[in-house]
């Protein structure tokens, strides 16, 4: 989905993974923003950033698969330049079939990796690419 068409859809539906990619960092983060919002995850306690050059797969699937206190967990998983885990795609694969109804997993991709992009038919994904200017100017005014 467009990053426009976002919104709408966390009214009806919020998923338990999403892959947000494209180069305007803006909008990537708007996405986690609005994401988290419709998880109401106010407080930071049931919240979790990690950095794809620090976690592996089992790290990942462990946190995500831990229950929260309160409400939903977000767990945001933000690809970095650094080296990745071999066994992280795989271990996100595996999860997919089977994921944790309290637990919300945002995988934020570099605009100038494809690592994650098999993922991208599998999950919801979520398009950051850069707003055409009529969109822009609607958008502010």
């Amino acid at each position: 989905m467009k990053f426009q068409e976002l919104k709408l859809s966390l009214k009806s539906k919020v998923e338990n993974i999403y892959l947000i990619f494209g180069e305007d960092i803006f909008l990537k983060n708007n996405a986690v923003n609005l994401i988290n919002n419709a998880v109401n995850n106010l407080d930071k306690l049931n919240t979790n950033i990690l950095d794809t050059e620090d976690c592996d797969g089992k790290k990942l699937v462990d946190l995500c698969n831990t229950f929260s206190f309160f409400g939903k967990k977000l767990i945001i998983l933000k690809e970095s330049d650094g080296k990745k885990s071999s066994d992280l795609l795989s271990k996100i694969k595996e999860y997919i079939k089977n994921p944790n109804s309290s637990t919300v997993l945002v995988i934020q991709c570099l605009d100038s990796s494809d690592y994650f992009m098999p993922l991208k038919n599998i999950i919801p994904s979520i398009d950051c690419s850069r707003l055409s200017t009529e969109l822009i100017s609607k958008w502010i005014l």
